[in-house]
């Protein structure tokens, strides 16, 4: 048989309280600690702003918050985009903080523990994509869902990429990866060039990579892909294999010329695109040019044993009877 529990009174005249969460009734014997519930918060605060601020200032409320911030963003009980902007902007705020914290702190080198014991939740990148756009707006990419509002998604992601921007943040490629799926799944091309044009996304090897991947389903993705690797200024690699996808050599190797590079050119590569391509003024040209560039060098046409050119040197005799 389980014995009754004594009723307390409650905010006895006998409490003595210590701070933050200790409560005393010397009277009764009893010691209790409290705790807040976070959940009931949702219910008490209507304005979703003060309840995001109001969280934040809570250890553990992390989930509870991506909880939040979810239900704000799912097209059926989605709040305005004005609201989501501000929580956005006040998630990113604190997240940007942290960050700046976090390297002050090396400097100074202060104790993690210390960091810990006065941090607030914070919400980074990661958890925003896993926890809130991708159940949300992945999986619906995934099914295919038409009868979903397109426009509506594509806004929210806008909206917190330029809310990272705002606070300096570098935006993570996988937001960028969602937001041009997205915008390519509703067909909504026309939308991904300005957002591209006007830089709402940054400068990329990744994102570069992932225009050239659809330039099937949008042809000036191509172009646009290059210009981005020319403008980094570091993707020259990469900006010459773009070009030998094409067959594209002879521009491969002029582009190679105009950034001071001719000489780190490897033949074999060049002239094995050439002989695929199938043309024999473009094998004729290419091979001609390492010719010259041999005789420059080592003043021979030959090709040095370690360039390994033996078989396109055995088909431009065969091909010009040379």
């Amino acid at each position: 048989m389980v014995a009754a529990q004594p009723a307390y009174e409650m905010y006895s005249n006998n409490w003595i309280v210590f701070q933050p969460d200790v409560i005393i009734d010397a009277v009764q014997g009893c010691m209790w600690k409290t705790e807040i519930s976070l959940p009931g918060f949702v219910d008490m605060i209507s304005d979703k702003c003060l309840l995001i601020e109001v969280l934040l200032h809570r250890a553990g409320a992390k989930s509870l918050i991506l909880d939040v911030v979810r239900s704000l963003v799912t097209p059926k009980t989605a709040s305005s985009l004005t609201t989501i902007g501000e929580i956005f902007n006040r998630l990113n705020q604190v997240y940007a903080y942290n960050e700046d914290m976090k390297s002050d702190f090396e400097v100074l080198s202060i104790t993690k523990s210390w960091l810990a014991a006065n941090a607030v939740s914070v919400i980074q990148q990661d958890d925003v994509y896993t926890h809130v756009f991708y159940p949300i707006f992945g999986e619906q990419r995934a099914r295919r869902d038409e009868k979903s509002n397109s426009s509506f998604p594509i806004s929210v992601m806008v909206e917190y990429i330029a809310s990272l921007q705002t606070f300096d943040l570098p935006v993570h490629f996988y937001l960028y990866e969602l937001l041009v799926n997205t915008l390519v799944d509703c067909g909504q091309l026309f939308r991904l060039h300005q957002f591209l044009q006007y830089h709402v996304m940054a400068d990329s090897k990744h994102l570069a990579c992932l225009l050239l991947s659809l330039q099937n389903v949008y042809p000036p993705a191509f172009q646009i892909a290059l210009d981005m690797l020319k403008r980094l200024g570091t993707a020259h690699d990469e900006i010459v294999e773009v070009f030998l996808s094409k067959h594209q050599v002879l521009t491969a190797i002029r582009y190679l010329r105009s950034v001071g590079l001719a000489n780190q050119m490897q033949p074999r590569k060049f002239l094995s695109v050439a002989k695929e391509s199938g043309d024999p003024d473009i094998f004729y040209t290419t091979y001609k040019y390492f010719e010259d560039i041999n005789v420059k060098q080592r003043n021979t046409t030959s090709f040095a044993p370690g360039d390994h050119c033996e078989e396109y040197q055995h088909h431009f005799s065969v091909l010009f009877c040379q």
